[in-house]
């Protein structure tokens, strides 16, 4: 098993439909150990902020959902 340090890049594709989400879905399942740094949290927070209130590839529902469990798209 190899192991690997997870980005807020590619943990937000799980999140967010984008290029590369079905590679990240599958990397994800693959069963790898995996080690997340501490400030993962505060990173994919500010990526779905970023989608949500600069870019407006998430709605205000959908950006909530970073927060509670909810269903997207």
């Amino acid at each position: 098993m190899s192991l690997y340090v997870v980005d807020a890049s590619v943990a937000v594709k799980l999140y967010v439909p984008e290029v590369h989400s079905a590679q990240a879905i599958r990397f994800f399942s693959d069963g790898h150990e995996l080690i997340v740094p501490d400030f993962m949290l505060a990173e994919f927070g500010n990526i779905v902020w970023k989608k949500t209130a600069l870019l407006s590839e998430l709605t205000e529902a959908e950006g909530a959902c970073s927060r509670k469990p909810c269903k997207l798209r």
